[in-house]
């Protein structure tokens, strides 16, 4: 709340914008927030309350905090497109205002802080009454609503986990650009559409995104490039001059041969006829889960490993 308010606070909000999104990602948090709207208010309407505190939680943390706030930061750089800055401060206000409405049955005191700010900081636009207990409770827009814009989000994060995850994997700081290369175009005969998506998974992801065809991959870069195969889309992230492939090696056998005698214990405690019989079957259960995901995560060390060694 402190970042939307400080960013809004003194800037003309207009409630047009939200009738003409023209961005991305703009659209996508107002679908996502209208959807949120309709489960809060049916959750609360058939008393439970548990799921709807899920699915605000959902909301501000997975989609507000970790992705919207997070990509819109370019927007409010010095020199960026003032439109493009307006549009997002309408969507804030709007976003931030009718979520406090949404939570104050839940959490009063704070949101009834909180909304005295936001009151001060955009002029009570958005805001129907200067008591946030007598606010109108929102209503879901189902116009609003949009699944094709949330699919082609969906790629963007189903991109940039992959690419932070190749980061992570290898040791590389989230703050090294790298280059990155895609095989195809996201959504194919949609320039506009790809261009966004291109540049928010540059955003989140501090990359430079090029398209090319796997015909036209240099011999030279096989040894320093990556694969992962997301949404039948071939990318590469070239690694070269971010990693020491000598080290990365060492330190990955190093965690195979962890693995493997995590692995070769698990085997040997499920495969023990004096445990299967004595444990209960909740313990078993979870033993075998955890051996599953030790033998994933072995098999994508195996593929880096292999990567890494060509």
């Amino acid at each position: 709340s402190r970042f939307v308010i400080a960013k809004i606070s003194g800037s003309k909000i207009e409630s047009s914008h939200l009738e003409n999104l023209t961005v991305l990602e703009d659209q996508y948090i107002i679908s996502k927030f209208h959807n949120t709207i309709s489960e809060v208010r049916s959750n609360l309407d058939s008393f439970h309350f548990d799921r709807a505190v899920n699915s605000l939680a959902k909301f501000l943390f997975d989609e507000l905090c970790d992705w919207y706030l997070e990509v819109i930061k370019p927007r409010f750089k010095e020199g960026s497109d003032e439109a493009s800055r307006s549009q997002s401060i309408s969507v804030l206000s709007f976003v931030l205002s009718n979520y406090l409405k949404l939570l104050h049955p839940i959490a009063p005191f704070i949101t009834e802080e909180i909304w005295t700010h936001l009151l001060d900081a955009n002029n009570n636009a958005h805001n129907d009454n200067h008591t946030l207990a007598l606010a109108n409770y929102p209503k879901a827009d189902i116009k609003l609503v949009n699944l094709e814009i949330e699919n082609y989000f969906s790629t963007i994060k189903d991109f940039s986990r992959e690419i932070r995850s190749v980061k992570i994997k290898s040791n590389i700081p989230p703050s090294k650009n790298l280059k990155v290369y895609f095989n195809r175009e996201f959504i194919p005969g949609f320039d506009l559409v790809n261009s966004q998506i291109k540049s928010l998974i540059q955003v989140a992801t501090n990359s430079e995104l090029h398209l090319r065809s796997d015909e036209t991959r240099p011999e030279n870069k096989l040894s320093s490039e990556i694969e992962c195969q997301i949404n039948e889309i071939t990318i590469h992230v070239d690694t070269e001059g971010a990693i020491n492939k000598e080290e990365e090696l060492k330190r990955n056998r190093s965690l195979l041969a962890k693995l493997d005698k995590e692995i070769d214990k698990l085997k040997t405690k499920l495969t023990n006829p004096g445990f299967l019989d004595k444990a209960p079957k909740e313990l078993v259960l979870l033993e075998k889960n955890k051996l599953t995901l030790e033998e994933e995560k072995k098999e994508k060390i195996l593929e880096l490993i292999s990567q890494l060694s060509k």
